[in-house]
């Protein structure tokens, strides 16, 4: 038998402030997509689809190509929801006991539900970024920052101990 056939099956009760997290990210995912198709007729033919390392742009392409990224978030989106629906196949860094295992669930499940909020969060900022450089804008910091914003759910569930 391994070890994880072992944890306990703890079903986690929604409370006030994991639904107003999860309504939250369900909101924040629809505006994504209300932004992208109310600025898409606006753009040119042709936007910045790819970045280097600094935030510069080194590839140009059609601006269907926009269309991706919230298809992409949606896809992460609906598999980290999926995910965190089982936190008992998570990996832990401490013993999931019958004693800390609702409280090791929980704080499982709310780092997913705050990386499902990020992960939108980065394609609608690689998005905003794109149609603005159509407009001469520059934030090169911004989309050299993301790979860094992606690890703050790290810290979050560190910080949880």
């Amino acid at each position: 038998m391994n070890r994880l056939s072992k944890r306990p099956n703890v079903k986690l009760a929604f409370r006030k402030k994991d639904k107003l997290f999860e309504i939250f990210g369900l909101l924040f995912l629809l505006s994504y997509w209300l932004v992208i198709l109310a600025t898409y007729y606006t753009l040119p033919d042709s936007i910045p689809t790819h970045y280097n390392a600094i935030g510069g742009v080194d590839n140009y392409g059609e601006k269907s190509k926009l269309l991706n990224l919230p298809v992409w978030a949606t896809i992460l989106y609906l598999i980290i929801t999926a995910f965190s629906s089982v936190p008992q196949y998570f990996n832990y860094l401490e013993k999931i006991t019958y004693e800390n295992a609702e409280k090791e669930y929980r704080k499982a499940v709310n780092t997913f539900r705050f990386l499902k909020i990020l992960v939108v969060a980065c394609y609608l900022t690689i998005s905003i970024y794109s149609t603005q450089l159509t407009q001469h804008a520059n934030y090169n910091l911004i989309i050299a920052a993301l790979p860094y914003i992606l690890l703050m759910p790290t810290f979050y569930y560190l910080s949880k101990k």
